[in-house]
């Protein structure tokens, strides 16, 4: 386990939250603004996102189509991010895991095809968008952010298996 100290990151983050917290001072009691959640990722991604972060620009489709939507995903779960087709892990083979804090905020459910999230309320504010896509909104299991200083990279955790 290895703890990740990215200054530049870190900061972009931290305005990232502030924005949020400015935009939406009160979201729903089950939709809080960060959450700690994981993401597997194989050896060559791995030094990418250290130095660069979740970049959507190299956000892969390791499992076929992308469900929820066109951005990094992350999930609630280690075991799910760590399973060997999202880590390259096997038998001599080492898989890596971050743990994220992410800014999940207000969720909306995802579907393929989607690149950017829509306003909360087009009526109200057509500015004040989602912040994330989810599986599902009772309970997800999958999270997808379609913003690069939406997460960060807190810790990462390098596996064998098999």
């Amino acid at each position: 386990i290895e703890r990740i100290q990215n200054k530049a990151l870190y900061q972009q983050y931290q305005a990232k939250k502030s924005f949020l917290i400015k935009q939406k001072p009160i979201l729903p009691p089950n939709m809080p603004l960060e959450r700690e959640l994981w993401h597997g990722t194989n050896e060559t991604a791995m030094d990418m996102i250290i130095c660069h972060g979740f970049n959507r620009s190299y956000a892969g489709d390791n499992a076929g189509k992308p469900w929820f939507g066109q951005g990094v995903y992350f999930a609630s779960d280690a075991s799910y991010s760590a399973r060997s087709w999202m880590t390259g892990a096997g038998i001599g083979k080492k898989g890596y895991v971050f743990l994220v804090k992410a800014l999940t905020g207000h969720l909306c459910p995802g579907k393929q095809g989607l690149r950017v999230l829509q306003p909360v309320d087009k009526a109200k504010d057509p500015l004040v968008m989602y912040d994330c896509a989810v599986d599902k909104l009772a309970n997800p299991m999958e999270f997808v952010i379609f913003s690069d200083t939406q997460a960060y990279p807190a810790y990462l955790l390098t596996f064998s298996s098999g």
